[in-house]
């Protein structure tokens, strides 16, 4: 049986880095690139792009937009937080406002679960706290 895996992304855009010129938000760009691009999700595709235009468009979000993406290898998990990070900044998934946590690289120990538990919400808190997005995957 294959594992699954899932992909966290925290979004906390902000006006602010939007008006500094960090952002380059292209929600529509965002949908034509997923449905050319990532086959057999038209659900997940719709979602993302309906939670993502909602949270750009409320002038003053209370909290950050979490997408937590499931799915097996492949399924298209990555790829997508990669076009959500180019579809909201200049940079994509280099900018300075993107960290990305992937499993088998920053949580190589399954010894270590417990301390992982503890200190990836902390970590995240802290990212989300200073506007930064999250993409993780497992």
């Amino acid at each position: 049986m294959l594992p699954m895996y899932f992909l966290l992304v925290v979004i906390c855009y902000s006006i602010e880095s939007n008006v500094h010129g960090f952002c380059d938000v292209n929600v529509s760009g965002l949908k034509t690139a997923l449905n050319k691009e990532l086959f057999g999700q038209h659900l997940a595709i719709d979602i993302v792009v309906t939670a993502l235009k909602a949270h750009i468009e409320d002038k003053n979000p209370s909290k950050a937009l979490v997408l937590s993406l499931h799915g097996w290898a492949g399924s298209g998990k990555t790829f997508t937080s990669q076009h959500l990070m180019n579809a909201l900044y200049k940079s994509g998934m280099d900018s300075s406002f993107v960290r990305f946590f992937m499993s088998s690289y920053h949580f190589p120990d399954a010894d270590k679960v417990q301390e992982y538990q503890v200190c990836f919400p902390i970590d995240v808190n802290s990212i989300s706290n200073s506007q930064w997005h999250v993409a993780g995957a497992r």
